[in-house]
């Protein structure tokens, strides 16, 4: 398998400084200001302006008295504006209009939450249709392209089969360094239906690598890429990458123990490391879920992306001394 190259990763790791991790430092939840490339905190609305149309922010959780670094998740920020399209007769089992077509845009991104613990961070929490419904859009149309039904009520007069319901989730993986490949998951049902498939299947109730649907999202092609929202600059020498947001929430940040560099960027390769895939489901979704699921489905990366390199030892800059931490991935 390749892994991703690039100068930055390849440097000598060398403790960061303090003043540099405590602007990372944020002691409250994240927000879309969090997403602005420059590392000082932006006090203009205007910065908003700037932002790409999405793009991913890695979230390291810190306990304040300790400085002990606690784990890490993904946020993705901002819109992804493309209407999503796919037949709902490759959704749903036994729809007699084969016409028929579900055409979806995603409420803002930062409403998917992604999980802080288990081996698949990069798979975003199940978003059902309410939500979609909600801060996003869920329209029905047939062969002409014309609306049939644009609320849940008068989809399911249409189509009946739609009844039990629809999630999505977002997933994203590293692709080089500053790019994230950005897909899209759809299945039928709710996320009590999953969890009594995932018991039937004698699986744990947060695997993610069951049966779905992965539509296009721009032409023909069922992926993206995203930009990282903060870049270590050449001349940082931080050997971090992608640099994140520190979670430090504490009622006095005076008190607060910054955690050391190392541990900070063990944490961070983890997490971009940790980053799997699933290759589409071929026919009716809701099918395939109420089948025998495969038992080795496929977990490769998908085309173009890579693994990201291990984790490198971080240097004492003073005594030459090796600081060793323990990164048990691969």
């Amino acid at each position: 398998m390749a892994y991703i190259k690039h100068a930055i990763l390849a440097q000598k790791a060398l403790p960061v400084a303090p003043h540099i991790i405590n602007r990372w430092v944020i002691n409250r939840s994240v927000n879309e200001v969090d997403f602005a490339p420059e590392l000082e905190e932006p006090s203009s609305s205007a910065v908003l302006n700037t932002l790409p149309q999405a793009s991913v922010l890695a979230i390291i959780t810190v306990e304040p008295a300790s400085g002990r670094v606690l784990g890490s998740h993904w946020k993705v920020s901002g819109d992804f504006r493309n209407t999503i399209k796919f037949d709902a007769s490759r959704l749903y089992a036994n729809v007699e209009d084969q016409s028929l077509k579900f055409n979806i845009v995603l409420p803002p991104l930062m409403n998917f939450e992604f999980n802080a613990e288990g081996p698949h961070k990069n798979f975003s929490k199940w978003m059902d249709w309410d939500q979609l419904f909600q801060h996003g859009s869920v329209i029905l149309k047939n062969k002409k392209g014309s609306v049939c039904a644009s609320d849940k009520e008068a989809i399911l007069a249409i189509c009946p089969q739609a009844a039990s319901g629809m999630m999505v989730r977002i997933v994203i993986v590293p692709k080089s360094l500053g790019n994230f490949i950005f897909l899209v998951n759809v299945i039928p049902g709710t996320l009590d239906n999953l969890h009594t498939r995932c018991r039937d299947q004698g699986l744990d109730l947060t695997v993610v690598h069951h049966p779905c649907l992965k539509p296009c999202l721009k032409n023909k092609n069922n992926s993206i890429v995203i930009p990282y929202a903060r870049i270590e600059k050449p001349s940082d020498n931080l050997c971090m990458g992608h640099l994140p947001v520190v979670e430090m929430i504490a009622e006095d940040s005076d008190r607060r123990l910054l955690p050391v560099s190392a541990a900070l960027r063990e944490e961070l390769f983890a997490l971009h490391r940790q980053a799997t895939y699933i290759a589409s489901t071929s026919g009716v979704i809701e099918d395939a879920l109420n089948g025998d699921w495969p038992s080795n489905p496929s977990m490769a990366l998908p085309t173009g992306a890579g693994k990201w390199p291990q984790c490198p030892q971080e240097i004492d800059s003073n005594s030459g001394e090796t600081l060793c931490f323990n990164n048990s991935l691969d």
